[in-house]
């Protein structure tokens, strides 16, 4: 068995463990989560963000994207423990089946979780692709930014990742749902991308203001 088996065969409980002791000493409080019952919904973070998953509810509705690649398949491992649904796949590999598996995760009333400047960046520049999925499903995108002031900021990965610290108070800011009309043309797809792009950034200001603002 290769080094790369081996990471994929063993890694997994001891990444659980570590999640699920994460997820038992954090304080969560949601700021603004709205109200519309169930729904489906596509919850909208950063990449570097992504911590918030773990409290997104409930987390068996949840499915959550994940490339194809060996270290994604240990990501999955690791999900699949904690409770989650996965969808396999990325905009360079596995694309269009994703895109398919996610649509039809939301016709049958499950809800998506999406990292939108994921996976490579730039950061904070929402991608199209959630546009498209909002437009196609008529599920409303739920933009959701996690926030603490007891964090690890890792400043040499592009996406600047939060590392939130155990026994952490983590406030979650949920912004207003977001719809995209069915019958939107290619430009007016990206006018609402970059709108649904300024009410992120305009929240994840607010939300980093709120707990003593974060320094990129």
């Amino acid at each position: 068995m290769d080094f790369v088996s081996l990471k994929v065969k063993y890694l997994p409980p001891y990444i659980y463990r570590i999640f699920w002791s994460f997820d038992q000493s954090v304080r969560v409080e949601k700021i603004n989560e709205p109200d519309l019952n169930d729904a489906p919904k596509i919850f909208a973070t950063w990449h570097g963000r992504q911590y918030c998953f773990l409290r997104l509810d409930p987390r068996e509705k949840l499915n959550i994207l994940i490339s194809k690649s060996n270290d994604g398949e240990i990501v999955t491992r690791v999900m699949q423990r904690l409770g989650f649904s996965v969808i396999r796949g990325s905009a360079s590999r596995g694309g269009m089946s994703a895109a398919r598996q996610m649509l039809e995760v939301l016709n049958n009333g499950g809800n998506i979780a999406f990292t939108v400047d994921g996976p490579r960046g730039p950061i904070y520049e929402v991608k199209t692709g959630i546009i498209k999925l909002a437009q196609m499903s008529s599920a409303p995108i739920i933009p959701v930014i996690p926030a603490t002031n007891m964090r690890l900021i890792i400043s040499n990965s592009w996406d600047k990742y939060n590392l939130p610290l155990w026994f952490s108070d983590i406030k979650y800011f949920f912004g207003t749902p977001f719809y995209v009309d069915k019958d939107l043309s290619d430009d007016n797809i990206e006018e609402a991308r970059k709108k649904l792009n300024n009410e992120m950034n305009k929240l994840t200001y607010l939300a980093d203001k709120e707990v003593d603002s974060l320094k990129y």
